[in-house]
This record gives C-alpha cells, structure tokens and sequence, in this order.
C-alpha cells in the first residue's frame, strides 16, 4: 500500500468516526482535497456555513492520525454553494482544499 493510500484511508476512516460525511478526498504530495456532499452534515449542525470552523476541525483531526506535526500550518480555501429552499443560494462550503506546511 503506497503512503497516499493509507492517508486517505486514515483521513476517510477518521472523518467517518467522527461525523463528518466526505464524497470524495483526493491527497497529493502536500495538498488534501476533499469534497462534501451537498447540504453536509456536521454532528447534525445542517449545511457547512464557516469554512474557517470546518478547516479547524479537519486540521485537529489531521494532527490526531499524525499527518500533520501538532505546530503543522496549513492553508484552506472552501468553494462551492448548496441550495435550499427557503434562502436560495447561499454560500455553504462543500469542497475544501488543505495545502499542508503552508500558512
């Protein structure tokens, strides 16, 4: 098993252990996407609404399975909207890309 299998087979098994529903997680040599279902659930909190709560979560977790050093930086950026419809579109994050060792 190559080294990228198992970090995606950690990072999968621990966000399933911890609530957070993932469609799809892509892990690079230093960058880890990964792609939430639409209208996302957190621990039953509805949609993902703040990228930088969701991105601290992920690095915690990131830190818990030794991915990333306990004072590893890492960069995010979220994309992406989900519909509802009582408020139309709204900014929801559903895709967030971590660029590990950056700030």
């Amino acid at each position: 098993m190559n080294p990228y299998e198992i970090t995606f087979r950690a990072l999968l098994g621990t966000f399933l252990k911890h609530g957070i529903c993932v469609e799809r997680i892509n892990v690079g040599e230093n960058t880890i996407y990964i792609s939430l279902p639409k209208n996302s659930y957190v621990h039953g909190q509805g949609c993902i609404k703040n990228i930088d709560d969701q991105a601290k979560i992920i690095k915690k977790l990131l830190i818990n399975i030794g991915i990333l050093p306990s004072d590893g930086k890492v960069k995010y950026r979220g994309t992406n909207v989900c519909w509802t419809k009582e408020t139309g579109n709204e900014n929801f994050i559903n895709n967030i890309e971590l660029v590990l060792g950056e700030y």
